[in-house]
Parts: structure tokens; C-alpha cells; sequence
């Protein structure tokens, strides 16, 4: 009998850390009494202490390095360029991207599915705004591709009464965002679908920046689904998109201009229960130019397809 999801998640955790003395039908209890991994009652459940977590805080700093780095690359190294700069991080969560951006942009919006990550967003922007005065950081809870069913809750009608502050962006961003544009399969489909969305948002000349976890391709195992169960491999991603999978769907929308800096690696040493764990991911930074509208079939048929799987 194949074992269900939560049951695998939990016997593998147990297997884990048995050696530091938890009990695995106690972790199992625990594992299995949580809201799926990646789902928004997930993030709403970590979403308070998800930047105090030891690797989040080293991640948020990494990522603040990271664009301070390439910021000229990324395109919002001019000051002069930069007046009225409005900037849309997608999947915001607690807005780790957002405040990364914030020193060299004028307005961000983030949007995000999990309630309590915007809240703690906006909270969190409060303080942002004091160490970058000419940035305005603000995040709504709500989805703007629904490829799934809306939260409970959540408002359906958010472009409608938002009307015009999704449109006309001067760069798309967004941070571990992508593997959830799919369910485990990971169509490509479900990823054109999410991009060309997004990307039709932008203004022409607008960037669409992104930052995620590299797959490694170089050993895939297709028959491995499950991104949540030893997700990592080669501090690479076992399944899920990559930078060669947005590579080819930027082109097939007719994106402009698309560069990928990849093997940029995060590291982080953790102490739990009095053992040192080591946290090594790749990470890849890709960006792409909105020019000529992209032509990739009507918004009916884009709609159409996305619903197939």
C-alpha cells in the first residue's frame, strides 16, 4: 500500500532527527496535524516567527547582498532612473525581496495568497520605511493568476478595487514563487500561463526579475513529485522549475533581453539541539525586458489552458 503524503513527510522527518531524541510517533503527530507545505494556511501558520527562524534571518541578509551586488545589473542602480519606480513582488510573503529592492525603488506593491504574511508585510515596511524614506512598501492579500481556489476570505474582486495599481509596472519581482504556479506535476503550461500573466502587466522596457532555488538538472529524476520530501539534491531543487524551464517560456512569450546569473549559492550554519545543521541552496537570478506585447494566443486560450490539468 503506497503510504499518503502527510505520512511519508512525517516518517522521513522522524528519520531525520531520531538521533537528537524526538520521538518519531510524536513528530509524526505533529508533522501530520500541519496544513500542507507551500499551501496559504501554511504560510498563515509560520508567518510571525518565519523571519526570526535563524536561516530566514541569514536568507534576508543574503538577499539584501545579493541585489546591493548586482543592482546595476538588475537595473536600479541609477538614482535618476529610479524616480517613480514602481516595483510588483509577487508571492511577497514577509517581504524578504521587497526590502532587498526597497533602498533603490520608489513604491513597492506585494501581493501574496497567505493572509498573515502581508499582515506581517506591512508591519514589517513600517520599519523599512524609516531606513528608506523615499519607498513606499505596501502588500494586499489576495492572487492575481488563480490557478487555485481563493482562500476563504480572500477578496475575489482585488483588481477590480485596486484598479490600476497592477497595471503599467516598471518591474515584476518575485522570490521562491515559482514552483508554486503548478501543482507537483509541474506543467510548463501552468508556468507560461503564471508569466504571461504577470508580464502583461508590465509597461514596454519593464523588467521581470526572479530569484529562485536552481534544479538539478543534472541528475533529474522525473519520477520524484513530491518537492516537499527531500526537495534538495545538490543544494539544487529534485523537482520543480528551474532556470532553463522559465528560460524557454520567456522566450516562447516573446520576452526581450533574458539573462540568468545562476550558482549563486546561500549558506547557513544553524544550531538545533545543540547540532550544528548546515542550510546550502543555489539559487539562480534571472531576468528578462518587456518589449512588443508577447504573442502567445488569446487571453481565452491562455485561460483555457491553464485549466486543462
Amino acid at each position: 500500500m503506497t503510504s499518503s503524503p502527510s505520512a511519508k513527510k512525517a516518517n522521513q522527518l522522524a528519520d531525520l532527527i531520531a538521533d537528537i531524541g524526538l520521538s518519531g510517533d510524536t513528530l509524526k503527530t505533529v508533522v501530520d496535524a500541519m496544513p500542507d507545505p507551500g499551501s496559504a494556511e501554511y504560510y498563515n501558520l509560520m508567518a510571525n516567527g518565519y523571519a526570526t527562524v535563524p536561516d530566514q534571518v541569514a536568507r534576508q541578509k543574503w538577499m539584501k547582498e545579493l541585489v546591493a551586488m548586482h543592482k546595476d545589473w538588475i537595473g536600479v542602480g541609477s538614482s535618476q532612473t529610479n524616480k517613480n519606480f514602481k516595483v510588483l513582488d509577487y508571492a511577497c510573503g514577509t517581504g524578504f525581496l521587497s526590502q532587498a529592492l526597497a533602498p533603490y525603488v520608489t513604491e513597492i506593491l506585494g501581493v501574496d495568497s497567505a493572509e498573515t504574511m502581508t499582515t506581517v508585510y506591512n508591519e514589517t515596511a513600517k520599519k523599512t520605511k524609516e531606513a528608506n524614506p523615499e519607498c513606499t512598501m505596501h502588500a494586499v492579500w489576495g492572487d492575481l493568476i488563480k490557478i487555485r481556489e481563493p482562500s476563504a476570505g480572500m477578496n475575489p474582486n482585488i483588481l477590480t478595487e485596486l484598479k490600476g495599481e497592477f497595471d503599467d509596472l516598471d518591474m515584476v519581482a518575485m522570490s521562491l514563487a515559482i514552483d508554486f504556479f503548478s501543482s507537483a506535476t509541474y506543467e510548463l503550461h501552468h508556468l507560461k500561463h503564471a508569466l504571461h500573466t504577470l508580464t502583461t502587466r508590465l509597461k514596454e522596457g519593464g523588467t521581470l526579475l526572479i530569484l529562485d532555488i536552481e534544479r538539478d538538472y543534472a541528475n533529474d529524476e522525473k519520477s520524484e513529485t513530491d518537492p516537499y520530501l527531500g526537495r534538495l539534491r545538490n543544494a539544487r531543487k529534485r523537482t520543480g522549475f528551474g532556470s532553463k524551464d522559465v528560460f524557454t517560456v520567456l522566450e516562447e512569450l516573446g520576452l526581450q533581453g533574458i539573462e540568468v546569473l545562476g550558482d549563486q549559492t546561500f549558506r547557513a550554519d544553524m544550531e538545533f539541539f545543540r547540532q550544528i545543521l548546515v542550510r546550502e541552496e543555489v539559487y539562480f537570478l534571472l531576468k528578462a525586458t518587456k518589449g512588443v506585447a508577447p504573442v502567445c494566443g488569446s487571453k481565452e486560450q491562455i485561460r483555457d489552458t491553464a485549466k486543462e490539468s
